[in-house]
């Protein structure tokens, strides 16, 4: 069935707001769910409702949270989240951050405290929309285990980043397993299969059961070379207070606070002296791309925003019937315009 995105946004925001959210807050999670949704990123879409829905209703959320920002220095500031939602305290941290850039042309911004962000690219990209390279990292509950070693110590850990370009930012995030764990719990919400490359089980054997993979370790990406990046990127998130072995699993015990290292840094190039001429840097960087026949980061996600935008976002029953469990009046069908 299909839904139209901005009707699927009120009915979400209204279903946080019944749960005690007050409504910006509310507002922040449905815009990044349904961002994320009609971007094809389902493992941080609605699969993602009713373990926000558990945890507000069983505690490991605070729904009344005050989201507070801390200003420790004319570049740096720290988001105090409260237990939020993740995605408010996420907005928080873009503006005091472009506040910062805007000021002085450089700024780092950590969130403490808050739940699940979703994609790294919610938060690059709106800092890039406003003339910044940004940056961004978190960290996540155990899911990797080291080379050489058996037992997960840090989680899929994803890095992102954006940049101003004529047509929409130029945007990379990726998680640093072979597979994202929102990919997997997916793919056993829907009782598939995941490719025998992206995990193993507790024994050490590679899996193509997710639920397997999800008791054993997902496997990173480049082998010890991508494990030697989320270990940069633990490093980084651990500014939030917290690291990815303190982290409890918050789709398996959604009554304990979850609440990872969110880090933004934002640049502004004209403090670099390429503002003159950013633009046609940028241009030339994405038309050899092209020349060379290749897709840039973040062509599948625009495609996929633009057919959700025009046909409406596709759901399927089995999908909508735990949304409809989580709490959520459906809004009406619009028959895929």
């Amino acid at each position: 069935m299909r839904f139209d995105p901005n009707a699927l946004r009120g009915a979400l925001e209204e279903l946080f707001v019944t749960r005690g959210v007050a409504r910006a807050q509310a507002a922040a999670t449905a815009q990044v769910l349904v961002e994320a949704e009609i971007e094809g990123l389902a493992s941080h879409g609605l699969i993602r409702v009713p373990q926000y829905v558990a945890q507000i209703d069983k505690g490991g959320v605070n729904a009344t949270a005050k989201v507070r920002v801390e200003v420790t220095g004319p570049a740096t500031a720290i988001v105090h989240g409260d237990n939020a939602l993740g995605a408010p305290a996420g907005f928080a941290a873009v503006e005091t951050l472009c506040a910062r850039v805007n000021e002085i042309g450089i700024g780092a911004v950590v969130v403490r405290e808050a739940g699940h962000a979703g994609p790294l690219s919610a938060y690059v990209g709106r800092v890039a929309e406003r003339g910044h390279v940004a940056m961004g990292f978190a960290n996540a509950p155990p899911a990797l285990a080291p080379p050489g070693g058996d037992t997960p110590v840090l989680g899929t850990n994803p890095i992102a980043f954006a940049a101003p370009a004529k047509d929409g930012p130029l945007v990379v995030d990726l998680a640093l397993g072979v597979g994202a764990r929102g990919k997997i719990l997916a793919a056993r919400s829907r009782g598939e299969a995941i490719p025998d490359d992206w995990a193993v089980d507790e024994q050490g054997e590679p899996t193509t059961d997710p639920e397997a993979a999800l008791r054993g370790a997902l496997l990173p990406v480049g082998g010890a070379q991508g494990y030697a990046l989320a270990m940069m990127v633990e490093t980084l998130a651990g500014f939030g207070g917290l690291l990815s072995s303190q982290l409890p699993m918050p789709w398996n015990e959604p009554d304990r606070s979850s609440t990872p290292g969110l880090f933004l840094i934002g640049l502004a190039p004209e403090r670099f002296g390429v503002r003159e001429d950013y633009d046609q840097r940028m241009g030339a960087l994405v038309q050899s791309v092209r020349d060379a026949g290749g897709r840039l980061p973040g062509d599948r996600r625009r495609a996929a925003r633009t057919a959700a935008t025009d046909e409406g976002l596709d759901i399927d029953e089995a999908l909508l019937s735990r949304l409809v469990d989580a709490g959520l009046t459906v809004p009406v069908n619009n028959g895929g315009r």
